[in-house]
């Protein structure tokens, strides 16, 4: 008998009765079934899949696995650059027979790849490219476990879907019938800042119970249409995949290099993605502000700032909703235009969204709600809502209402470790007893690592990482992300890290954003050549240096920077500098600039 899973405040999930991810197609099936459930981009144009579809291949392929020797409780890998109906396919007809999938992001190292198959004991990856393919062949001397490395790829499954007959289909639903909620259904290994992955175990019922409870929080219908480009090797995008699929929500896969030109195929409805997305998009839209005639840059500029100034509460003053509506006729209806136009739902998460980014897409008409999660949480703890009050920028929102939080050993500000108890915390760590025990309590309380508060009554805000606080010289503790962020709310920012672990202050990378500051150096008669020497001009750094001093004018004397270091080379996944969320890989970017950070202490 399966768990009933009620949500008694939407009353068409009252009857949801799954707690099996791949329920989800028959789900939809019997409720709004989709004749574009699953959709993605080939070179031929869109190829997509029906409800009915999906449900008659993913049983075929099923069978076709079991055919290949892949058992219960077999560890089978998916490595894959990009991610598109076929991902979700074989998902959940390993799933369904019980196998674990583990994703492993495309941009790992060969020696965390190695790490990851070793450590599962994976017989089978599936690869998405010849390139993978050939990096995975050659790891098979280190990799005595891999049976066979086959390509994720429907000239490849097809044939897999060839075997099924009555026989098997029956012997299917039996194996189908065995699984039950608590069976751990995928391994998925945090890419981490630093240190050794860790392969968080996560059972059906962790990511379904995820979903169940933020399916009434999203102003969506059955019928409504979803890009997505984030990897599916990131619990986030998958979670949200299983949520539209049990929503009726029509899904359009595209690569991350593509999805500009996509969004005006699809016209979606809702996305998700990362805030670096929405810098980009803000730093295009300025690069096209900057190329216009003076008399264009600046009603360009103009907009900009009465967007910034989106009143997220309350009612629009009349003087600002004209102001506003000149706004949208100049400006923002193309911005909106340039996504579809009819984008309406973005929901963000893997680091701080900037609050004036936040106000600023409010004003363009498409709703940016904030999230907060982990892995090890399957992964949404928080988020802001779409209802009236709902939302606080700068806040990561209101917990879920079918988990407890609470914030351990605050401070006198009310900081604490944010802890995390309810269905959706993991089940532990692959093969790390030890680790799940320092994190995991016996009565269910997860140690999530991040400090943060509760403000205005209900929302949780986070202030920073557990293990990124340092303390410098002067005996004091600085918790570097607060300064990031803050740094970050300047529109002259783009990237940043902080440092000064045992030094007497904090100093900072910066990574300028140069469409703001090629406009600034226009209007102040600073001669503009390159990115590369425009970091070392004294102008531009005595401009930087009054910025920060502004910033700093916020904070105690113990977390003022006193020193910077700009620097012209955005980081990225590629150099393994941030990790596959954008997220900066703190150790690493640390040790690139060592030298020039300690020179700062010299000066």
């Amino acid at each position: 008998m399966r768990d009933r899973i009620t949500l008694n405040n939407y009353p068409y999930l009252e009857q949801m009765y799954f707690n099996r991810l791949f329920d989800v197609l028959a789900f939809q099936q019997e409720r709004y079934p989709q004749e574009k459930a699953l959709s993605y981009a080939s070179s031929k144009g869109w190829i997509s899949y029906s409800v009915s579809e999906l449900i008659h291949n993913a049983d075929h392929l099923s069978i076709g696995l079991l055919s290949k020797g892949i058992r219960k409780g077999d560890n089978i890998a998916i490595l894959s650059s990009y991610s598109n109906s076929w991902w979700m396919l074989l998902d959940i007809a390993l799933q369904q027979i019980g196998a674990v999938v583990v994703p492993i992001h495309a941009t790992a190292t060969d020696e965390q790849i190695r790490y990851i198959l070793n450590e599962t004991e994976a017989a089978f990856i599936f690869v998405s490219n010849t390139a993978l393919f050939d990096r995975v062949q050659g790891m098979k001397g280190d990799c005595p476990g891999i049976k066979e490395v086959a390509f994720l790829k429907k000239s490849t499954l097809q044939p897999l879907m060839q075997h099924a007959e009555p026989k098997g289909l029956a012997q299917l639903t039996q194996i189908k019938e065995a699984i039950q909620g608590d069976a751990l259904a995928t391994i998925i290994y945090t890419s981490g800042t630093t240190g050794e992955p860790k392969g968080v175990m996560l059972s059906h019922r962790n990511i379904v119970s995820n979903f169940l409870s933020v399916i009434p929080l999203l102003p969506v219908k059955s019928g409504m249409k979803a890009i997505s480009f984030l990897p599916l090797s990131h619990v986030f995008e998958r979670m949200v995949s299983y949520a539209y699929l049990t929503m009726g929500v029509q899904i359009y896969y595209a690569k991350p290099n593509e999805l500009m030109a996509r969004m005006q195929d699809v016209r979606p409805n809702i996305m998700t993605c990362v805030p670096r997305l929405l810098e980009k998009m803000h730093e295009n839209l300025l690069q096209q502000i900057n190329g216009k005639p003076k008399l264009m840059q600046m009603l360009g500029k103009w907009a900009m700032s009465v967007g910034e100034r989106y009143p997220i509460q309350g009612r629009l003053s009349w003087w600002y909703a004209l102001q506003l509506l000149l706004a949208r006729i100049l400006v923002f209806n193309a911005v909106k235009k340039v996504t579809g136009g009819n984008l309406d739902t973005v929901v963000v998460g893997a680091a701080a969204l900037q609050p004036r980014l936040g106000r600023l897409f409010s004003a363009v008409g498409i709703k940016i709600r904030e999230g907060y999660g982990l892995t090890e949480t399957s992964p949404i703890v928080a988020f802001n809502r779409f209802e009236a009050g709902g939302v606080h920028f700068g806040t990561v929102g209101i917990p879920l209402s079918n988990l407890e939080v609470k914030i351990d050993e605050p401070n006198a500000q009310g900081e604490g470790e944010i802890m995390v108890k309810g269905p959706n915390v993991m089940l532990g760590y692959h093969r790390k007893p030890d680790l799940t025990k320092s994190v995991l309590s016996e009565d269910g309380w997860f140690r999530t690592g991040d400090i943060g508060k509760i403000v205005f009554k209900r929302f949780l805000q986070i202030t920073d990482r557990k293990k990124d606080i340092f303390k410098t010289t002067t005996g004091k503790y600085v918790a570097p992300q607060k300064l990031e962020n803050l740094l970050k709310s300047s529109p002259y920012v783009s990237q940043c890290i902080v440092a000064g672990a045992n030094k007497p202050f904090p100093t900072a990378v910066i990574v300028p954003v140069f469409e703001v500051l090629k406009s600034w150096c226009a209007a102040h008669n600073v001669h503009w050549t390159a990115p590369i020497y425009m970091v070392v001009n004294p102008k531009v750094h005595q401009f930087f240096s009054n910025e920060v001093h502004r910033l700093n004018e916020t904070l105690e004397k113990h977390e003022q920077i006193r020193e910077f270091l700009l620097t012209a080379a955005e980081w990225t996944i590629e150099k393994n500098e941030l990790t596959p969320t954008l997220k900066p890989r703190r150790s690493i970017l640390l040790e690139k600039y060592q030298s020039e950070l300690e020179k700062l202490y010299h000066k």
